[in-house]
């Protein structure tokens, strides 16, 4: 039996980190980065996920949907809530939807979609699914602050971060050598993140540097049905850890 091709597409470093940054400016409330406006408890989310989008040139919202948001804030710390809805549908009071046992978690609102990225199609270039990991991830963390975050701490590696020839932006928040790092799986041969066409599956893979609580290398492989944006996730493979960091 013969083995199926299954060709693999890296993609470039620069749009990799271009995409993020701009994500990032997009989804941070930079007119209020402490959350010192936010009513405490629930509210409907004043800030429009959806223009996020504008980071994600081959990724747009589904005529007809929109993107809207709960958020929770109390002590400093915050969480976002997305949904994808009807454009002429609003989202009910939060006191509707959050249980009272435990008043972070939120019920399914009627009348919206069952992932917000059902909301969300693309050209369907192989780099459309690269945006779709990047995107599902900040949407994730959409409203989130102190506690509430945990993917904003993550950085993108792309590159060998211990090649003195790597020029890679992430390179350098690695502050421990390589051998004091105590690795759980080998060494990628080639950091650059890629995706996989296989049939008609199309899967993401690429690495993540965290130094919240200890340092960590992740690699993160997220799969999809050819034609579809919302992501299977597979559990993040944690490939090494280095030093004890910094806790907030």
């Amino acid at each position: 039996m013969m083995t199926q091709h299954r060709p693999t597409l890296t993609i470039p470093a620069s749009d990799w980190h271009r995409w993020r940054n701009e994500a990032g400016k997009l989804i941070r409330p930079h007119d209020d980065p402490l959350g010192l406006r936010l009513p405490r408890g629930w509210s409907v989310s004043r800030r429009n996920p959806g223009k996020v989008l504008c980071a994600f040139p081959g990724l747009k919202l589904k005529p007809g949907f929109r993107l809207a948001a709960y958020q929770y804030f109390d002590g400093g710390n915050g969480n976002g809530f997305v949904y994808a809805l009807p454009q002429d549908a609003v989202l009910p009071e939060p006191h509707t939807v959050a249980k009272p046992e435990d008043l972070r978690t939120l019920t399914k609102p009627p009348g919206t979609l069952g992932h917000f990225m059902e909301a969300i199609e693309g050209d369907p270039s192989v780099e459309s699914y690269a945006q779709a990991s990047l995107l599902v991830r900040e949407l994730y963390e959409f409203g989130a602050f102190w506690h509430g975050i945990h993917w904003d701490v993550e950085h993108l590696v792309t590159g060998n971060p211990w090649s003195p020839e790597n020029s890679d932006p992430g390179a350098h928040d690695l502050p421990s050598p390589k051998g004091e790092w105590h690795w759980n799986a080998p060494p990628p041969e080639d950091w650059r993140p890629k995706v996989t066409i296989g049939g008609e599956f199309i899967a993401v893979t690429f690495h993540t540097f965290s130094a919240l609580g200890e340092e960590t290398l992740t690699r993160h492989t997220d799969t999809y049905l050819s034609g579809s944006y919302v992501p299977r996730f597979a559990e993040p493979a944690r490939i090494a850890t280095g030093r004890e960091s910094f806790i907030f």
